[in-house]
């Protein structure tokens, strides 16, 4: 019988979707991080379930040649990254293992799955990192969670965010220290900075979003002079109050500090202006080369009318409206919405528009005005999309839908209903967004049967 504490030889057969090693013992399955296949480990239980249990690596017995050195010093305490323990190379093939499992087991269709789409640099590509804070020894100090927990491990270099990054994160920390400004904490809800986020782009210029328990800030202006002085790339310094307690990072509503009430990217030859609240690909470079696959999946645009859901700041729809005749976009968050019109306007973009509100409210009266687009892309939450989407969007009779994802699981269930509903599943091509760590987005082209 597997019990807590037993030290045991495991041998790992595969990768879960977390990235963490699959052995077995006694037929009960082991999960264990920070193995790789062929790997034989020296282990210890530290929790049993009915079915499965967990272990905490000790030794590596057996290495596998696809292990190395991690970039991070902090990799194996930090719950940012998952997988820089392995060749950034053997982190694709995991992923398209993943992506095809997934889609087989839960869609119950064998899709061709394509190589995942690799990044031209697997490090310094996050242009949004979003740090929690805490007390360490007196001080104040942000990083990341540690994994499955609430505690703060401290980071003073990031390899996976955009160089400014770290540098901007300890203006705010070097403030916090001098003027005695206390980092949130999460049990007493006490305490006034909860979050540092920021976003950086492509030229370097970074936007920064003070997350606070409460609206007033003293000593704003000189945390404003600090930043402007130490960090000249600053664009935009905002402040967004998140009262709740929650794990939603952003308040509703958001204040300009200083500068500007959004930042600029470019993304295929684009021009985007993307507020605090608008959602971004976490990975420009990655991102052009996703939204360049999804139109090869659509296929001929010309004289097509294309209907982009859940389309944020409006980058997947005005990438489609030079070659297409229409676009249409819906968007839930009214900032990311206000986004869109006016990247359209500033690319002088005229054949799209862009429509406020719930997808699942807005469909079904796309549907009564009997509109018909040619292809359907849509790029939902990790959730993925409502059963009354899905129904909606079999109403509409796209000749094509184009479903993108960062969470494949949730994707296979809505094809899985949408291949219920007359559309069949035809190919998938992974982009590692999200390098060395567990996230995958993945392209779905479905085809009406």
């Amino acid at each position: 019988m597997l019990k807590k504490n037993d030290i045991l030889e495991l041998e790992i057969q595969a990768l879960n979707s977390d990235m963490q090693g699959i052995a077995r013992h006694e037929g009960k399955v082991v999960f264990l991080p920070f193995s790789l296949p062929g790997e034989i480990i020296r282990a210890k239980i530290v929790k049993v379930l009915k079915s499965y249990a967990y272990a905490k690596p000790l030794e590596i017995l057996q290495k596998s040649p696809d292990r190395q050195e991690p970039p991070c010093d902090i990799f194996y305490k930090c719950g940012g990254c998952t997988c820089q323990h392995m060749t950034y190379e053997t982190t694709l093939i995991q992923k398209r293992l993943i992506v095809k499992d997934t889609l087989s087991k839960i869609a119950g269709a064998k899709i061709p799955v394509a190589k995942c789409i690799d990044a031209d640099s697997s490090l310094n590509y996050r242009n949004k990192t979003s740090m929690p804070l805490a007390f360490e020894n007196g001080k104040p100090v942000a990083g990341f969670f540690y994994p499955r927990s609430h505690r703060v491990v401290p980071v003073t270099n990031c390899p996976v965010a955009r160089k400014p990054t770290m540098q901007v994160m300890q203006s705010v920390l070097s403030w916090m220290e001098e003027y005695n400004i206390p980092p949130y904490n999460e049990n007493a809800h006490t305490g006034l900075i909860r979050h540092i986020v920021i976003r950086v782009n492509l030229e370097g210029e970074c936007m920064l979003i003070l997350v606070t328990r409460e609206k007033q800030i003293p000593y704003k202006n000189e945390l404003i002079s600090r930043l402007k002085q130490e960090n000249p790339y600053i664009v935009s310094i905002i402040s967004s109050v998140q009262k709740k307690r929650t794990n939603t990072i952003l308040g509703e509503s958001f204040a300009v500090l200083h500068g500007e009430n959004h930042i600029k990217e470019e993304l295929l030859g684009l021009n985007f202006r993307i507020s605090p609240l608008s959602f971004f690909q976490i990975n420009t470079k990655q991102a052009e080369k996703l939204y360049l696959a999804a139109m090869e999946l659509a296929g001929d645009l010309e004289g097509k009318k294309v209907l982009d859901l859940y389309c944020g700041a409006g980058t997947i729809a005005l990438s489609f409206a030079g070659k297409c005749k229409e676009v249409r976009g819906i968007e839930i968050v009214p900032a990311a919405t206000d986004d869109a019109i006016l990247n359209a306007k500033n690319n002088n973009i005229t054949n799209a528009s862009f429509h406020l509100g719930k997808v699942e409210d807005i469909l079904p009266q796309f549907v009564k005005e009997n509109y018909k687009p040619d292809i359907i892309v849509l790029d939902p939450p990790r959730k993925g999309a409502e059963p009354s989407v899905i129904e909606a969007m079999a109403k509409l009779d796209a000749e094509k839908i184009i479903y993108i994802s960062c969470h494949v699981a949730s994707q296979a269930r809505d094809i899985a209903r949408l291949t219920a509903l007359g559309y069949a599943p035809i190919k998938s091509i992974p982009v590692d967004m999200f390098s060395y760590t567990s996230g995958i987005e993945n392209i779905v082209l479905l085809q009406k049967a």
